[in-house]
């Protein structure tokens, strides 16, 4: 009897640090995915809240064809997208939020399983999930307010050193989707709605890019500098140290990456296409102005109990809650069969 009572507590245990752990993992879940209104950002070595205009979307200006011309490329590409990536675009009443994009990562950046990209569409890297701030376009973890896809002439660069010329994933030549990545910004702007334009950043070391849900950075590639993650990318200052810095990770964490060998295997941590100086830094690579504000508060660890933010404290996505639903469902499940074993030991000892 007592090795009966014994298996029986042993299996409740069980059962209670299964539900512990599904619960955690809930919230955990719950945090990475972007709800409808925001998302998470970087200002200053500290996480902000990137919360979008519920009244204005983004938009891509000036147009493909005033940026490429007519060619057939450019027209199959207006298809899917007016939005590019690559090319000088609209900096006008705009402040510049800069993009952070893992391209160490290969092909997994664009979110598509084919491509080794985790199931809630983030890049992984050595067979690790590289949690940013934005999953890929048309993905569960995609940003609000982001395009799906993006036409870019490196993009074609890049099928081209594949020897593809009709594009990839079933899309027209150039075209992908929007790649996952990170929010760095320089300012809150007074917290106050404004348009901001995007500059694309390439990451090509993994021991800069942080952890989007803790902002930190760890070593995950042997590297020739005395500090590996001294740049990790939270602030501008950091960036523009990372855009003149070479390390020995980037050709270790890149050999064989198409993206790499198109930009000629540079060996500085980040690359910013058509912005070659530091003084260049605050200039546009892409027509995309996003609208949103600023929030002082941590997205991915909000101030839920300050009723002043209230308003501005970003509620559970959709997506998020259908998964911790489904969590919650298995974990009572777990409770149901743990309650079944119980009283299935209580009988067995009544008969005895």
């Amino acid at each position: 009897m007592f090795m009966e009572n014994k298996s029986a507590i042993f299996a409740i245990g069980m059962v209670a640090i299964a539900l512990l752990a599904q619960t955690a993992y809930a919230a955990h879940v719950a945090r990475l995915i972007p709800n409808a209104t925001a998302d998470g950002g970087m200002l200053d070595s500290r996480q902000v809240t990137i919360a979008y205009s519920l009244s204005q979307s983004y938009f891509c200006s000036p147009s493909l064809q005033s940026l490429f011309g007519n060619s057939s490329e450019v027209t199959n590409a207006l298809t899917y997208t007016n939005c590019e990536a690559g090319v000088f675009g609209n900096m006008s009443e705009a402040d510049p939020e800069w993009s952070p994009i893992p391209i160490y990562a290969g092909f997994s950046i664009f979110g598509l399983n084919a491509s080794g990209s985790s199931p809630l569409g983030f890049a992984t890297f050595q067979n690790n999930v590289i949690v940013t701030d934005c999953g890929a376009g048309g993905t569960v973890s995609a940003c609000p307010e982001h395009p799906h896809y993006l036409y870019s002439p490196f993009f074609t660069m890049v099928e081209h050193k594949l020897n593809i010329t009709n594009g990839m994933y079933g899309l027209s030549e150039g075209v992908l989707p929007m790649p996952t990545h990170d929010h760095i910004v320089e300012t809150d702007d007074g917290q106050a709605l404004d348009n901001w334009y995007v500059v694309a950043v390439l990451v090509l070391d993994p021991n800069i890019m942080p952890n989007a849900s803790t902002g930190t950075c760890k070593q995950v590639v042997p590297s020739d500098l005395a500090n590996a993650t001294g740049n990790c990318l939270t602030s501008l200052q950091a960036m523009a140290r990372a855009m003149q810095t070479n390390s020995s990770s980037v050709a270790y964490a890149n050999k064989g990456n198409p993206f790499w060998e198109a930009l000629r295997e540079p060996n500085s941590q980040i690359v910013m296409p058509g912005i070659p100086l530091v003084t260049m830094i605050n200039n546009s690579n892409m027509n995309l102005d996003i609208p949103f504000a600023v929030k002082d508060f941590d997205y991915f660890n909000p101030p839920s109990r300050n009723s002043s933010l209230q308003s501005t404290i970003p509620q559970t996505s959709s997506s998020a809650q259908s998964t911790t639903s489904l969590l919650t469902i298995a974990s009572i499940v777990l409770i149901i069969v743990a309650v079944g074993i119980a009283r299935l030991v209580q009988i067995r000892r009544k008969r005895q």
